[in-house]
């Protein structure tokens, strides 16, 4: 009996990564994207194909969620779009720093030729209580990216 029941938990616990290919937190709602015929969905320029999009069922209604950083890398952004961090709070701003965002990427001490929104895609949906904030406005702060191999 003790085998059976562990085979069962084993099969649940892999039906449910099955289920969703990423958390909630590094996906995007992709409800309102165009599902074609191969079940591939696409939503603003990017194609989510099978496996890297999923649904979920929530107040009431039934969400179609996305994994971006499924094949290319994530970097979650406090401010949304469009929203630079300026005198410690989210500030709307049409700077040509921001729109798009894409600060030098730097490997090592070497700053590289990867164009940033070209390359990373961004997520602005996870809360940031828990991170590093430099206001855009403080003298001598440089903002960049680091690759590390």
């Amino acid at each position: 009996m003790m085998l059976v029941s562990v085979v069962v938990t084993a099969l649940l616990v892999l039906r449910g990564i099955e289920g969703t290919p990423c958390t909630r937190v590094r996906s995007v709602d992709i409800t309102n994207g165009v599902k074609h015929p191969n079940s591939s969905v696409t939503y603003e320029g990017v194609e989510y194909k099978v496996g890297t999009w999923y649904e979920l069922e929530e107040n009431g209604t039934t969400l179609v969620l996305g994994c971006p950083c499924i094949g290319r890398i994530c970097i979650h952004r406090c401010c949304s779009q469009g929203s630079a961090y300026y005198n410690w709070s989210c500030t709307e701003t049409n700077s040509s720093a921001i729109n798009p965002f894409s600060p030098p990427v730097y490997n090592g001490k070497v700053k590289s030729s990867v164009v940033a929104h070209e390359q990373f895609f961004y997520l602005y949906s996870r809360p940031c209580s828990d991170s590093y904030a430099v206001d855009s406005g403080t003298p001598g702060e440089e903002l960049y990216i680091q690759e590390v191999r």
